[in-house]
């Protein structure tokens, strides 16, 4: 009942692609690129196109349901808005994003966001490899 309102106070109508997805990234703490997403999907026998994927992250990202991190060319991560910090790691030699969840380091900005008693909307600590 929580993801089916919440479409619906933002003005989507909550249908059975967006309700799945919006689950399945509530449920995933780290961020997700849109073929992970699509791939979770298939795993969980959901019938929902690629297309559609897009689509309803499109969508929730218009109404701020969620962040949409740029890692340059057509790599994007997502991940909820009400999530608060995010850590990648980015492969310089690949390209690839690797979401990177640390309790640790998440506790840790958190904590430190706490002490500069500003109203941050979110954090992103990105990390380049070789």
């Amino acid at each position: 009942m929580e993801f089916y309102q919440q479409l619906n106070d933002v003005g989507l109508r909550a249908t059975t692609a967006r309700l799945n997805i919006l689950k399945i990234l509530d449920h995933h703490h780290a961020q997700i690129t849109a073929d992970e997403l699509y791939l979770k999907c298939l795993e969980m026998n959901l019938n929902i196109s690629l297309t559609t994927v897009y689509k309803c992250l499109a969508d929730f990202e218009a109404k701020h349901i969620v962040k949409r991190i740029f890692l340059g060319k057509n790599k994007s991560l997502y991940l909820k808005s009400d999530k608060l910090v995010s850590c990648n790691i980015l492969s310089l030699k690949t390209k690839e994003p690797i979401a990177y969840d640390s309790e640790n380091i998440r506790k840790q900005l958190e904590n430190f966001l706490k002490g500069l008693d500003l109203d941050i909307a979110s954090v992103e600590l990105n990390i380049y490899t070789y």
